[in-house]
């Protein structure tokens, strides 16, 4: 049975958000298929994930095509000796021949993807002068080299490689607010390259959890406004980003309906979301205006969770 790279509740609330925000915050949204709409949205994560994957393969595997070019040069004294070790990796093969990758690129068109050789030479030959790379050819059989290695390419492309960054953020709306999300599973992937699993990654139960968590944002969207508004008299209410009213009220209502999941770990969730997605204040506001309701509800008896 394959492993599977499962979203954590962390990365379910993030894609809740994004999909929120996506929607207009707390617009009326009765007609919409909620379920439907987070699994189409958790399903372009995956398809982010294996482009990536597919991306690190063949850069590794440039090294075949750069040694070919070399080889074929009629004067010898200007080849350049390639080293192509890293396109022969367990790794890279254990990738390749996984059955949800191979069914992932498939189904989603994306073998021809890199099909322009450019942009993979480009970082290809950027890659090559890391730390990490240089390491690799000095210690090829260390483990820790290796997942090094993968780990600076995956940096490389995402946050370092200006060409390959903009392929992906043209390519995938979502690619920055997803790169945590992918960065976790990559790690995974490390791991377990021929287990890990590309596609339909979300348990019933995860989807479960969102689409209730998501039919509490709108269908309670009054109610939970209410609640959060008299905890505002310090701030000013007009300036409140979006992004924090909205995870304001994703808060509220896990605090009010969803009695499974400990106070601290509702509220802990979205003050780190809250660092990560907007501003530097927004942690500790959200921290300041959850906790005080939670004081409230307690008080009053509405906040009821299991033991």
């Amino acid at each position: 049975m394959q492993a599977k790279n499962q979203f954590s509740r962390r990365q379910i609330r993030i894609k809740i958000f994004q999909l929120i925000y996506g929607l207009g915050g707390a617009a009326n949204q009765e007609d919409l298929d909620f379920r439907t709409l987070f699994i189409k949205n958790a399903a372009n994560s995956e398809v982010a994930f294996t482009s990536l994957a597919l991306y690190i393969v063949n850069l590794f595997e440039y090294s075949l095509i750069q040694a070919n070019k070399e080889n074929s040069k009629y004067i010898q004294g200007k080849q350049e000796v390639i080293d192509t070790d890293i396109a022969r990796l367990p790794f890279i093969e254990k990738i390749k021949t996984n059955a949800s990758f191979i069914k992932s690129l498939k189904d989603n068109s994306l073998q021809f993807l890199f099909a322009e050789e450019d942009l993979i030479k480009k970082t290809f030959n950027n890659f090559k002068q890391t730390e990490e790379y240089l390491a690799f050819l000095k210690n090829k059989e260390d483990a820790q080299v290796l997942e090094n290695l993968v780990l600076r390419a995956v940096e490389y492309t995402i946050a370092t490689d200006e060409l390959a960054q903009g392929f992906f953020e043209e390519r995938f709306i979502n690619w920055d607010d997803d790169i945590e999300i992918i960065a976790r599973w990559i790690q995974l992937l490390i791991k377990q390259p021929q287990k890990i699993v590309f596609q339909n990654t979300l348990t019933e139960e995860k989807i479960d959890f969102a689409e209730e968590l998501l039919n509490a944002y709108f269908d309670k969207a009054e109610y939970l406004t209410d609640l959060i508004k008299p905890k505002l008299k310090n701030w000013d209410a007009d300036r409140v980003a979006v992004i924090d009213t909205i995870l304001l009220r994703l808060g509220v209502a896990e605090l009010l309906f969803f009695p499974e999941i400990p106070i601290k770990v509702s509220i802990n969730e979205y003050i780190d979301i809250a660092k990560m997605y907007s501003t530097d204040q927004s942690g500790q506001f959200v921290n300041g205006v959850l906790d005080n309701l939670r004081k409230d509800l307690e008080k009053n008896g509405t906040l009821r969770k299991h033991s």
